[in-house]
């Protein structure tokens, strides 16, 4: 009998220590970001310019942002892979980054410099 008290304890312990193991690897991070601050030649911010990403494999657009009152741009939870990252804002020349990496829960910084122009196309 106290063997089998031993045994569904140890069968116990075993089914806690496997639950508790689950949520970790639920847990784990699987994507990156990209964040940066887009400003003029001047080094003034650029306020309400559009950042467009890319996927640079397959050409989709994976997601649109608007930098901030401080030129600042945020883009999360992107999955592993390369991008092509273009910025538009009025009175300003169009620019692209091509081929930027993202990796497994890291943040890639990438500040943007603006040429006057008159197009935005």
């Amino acid at each position: 009998m106290k063997s089998h008290v031993q045994i569904l304890r140890a069968l116990f312990f075993a089914l806690a220590l496997s639950l508790g193991f689950a949520g970790v690897v639920c847990a784990q991070e699987i994507t990156g970001s990209i964040v940066g601050t887009v400003k003029d030649a001047n080094g003034a911010a650029v306020s309400g310019a559009t950042v467009t990403v890319t996927d640079s494999g397959t050409k989709l657009v994976m997601r649109t942002v608007q930098t901030n009152d401080d030129g600042q741009y945020t883009v999360r939870d992107l999955a592993v892979t390369t991008y092509d990252i273009s910025v538009e804002a009025q009175n300003f020349k169009k620019h692209v980054e091509s081929k930027v990496q993202v990796d497994v829960g890291r943040r890639r910084n990438l500040d943007i410099t603006l040429e006057a122009g008159n197009i935005a196309a």
